[in-house]
């Protein structure tokens, strides 16, 4: 998506646990309290311990699903390969 943080994604492979505002691109990235917190009020200091409790495999996932999902040319490449078989399939 165009609306995707290109901030959050580079943090995100770096290691870092994402705090973000309440936007539907930062839904898209965060599931919060799993691998992050999406703050909607103030926040909390008890999920904030639990989420730093669980920092290494937070940073650990986040990593992987950046390589996965959100590098440009592996998503380029997924798409063409989509477009080829949507026209072989013609």
């Amino acid at each position: 998506s165009d609306s995707v943080s290109v901030s959050v994604l580079e943090a995100m492979a770096h290691g870092c646990v994402p705090l973000l505002s309440d936007l539907p691109a930062n839904r898209e990235l965060v599931e919060s309290g799993r691998n992050g917190l999406i703050l909607d009020a103030a926040l909390q200091p008890a999920e904030l311990a639990a989420l730093m409790a669980r920092a290494d495999q937070i940073a650990r996932d986040n990593r992987a699903w950046v390589q996965q999902h959100g590098l440009f040319e592996p998503a380029v490449e997924r798409l063409l390969l989509r477009l080829a078989q949507l026209m072989s399939e013609r």
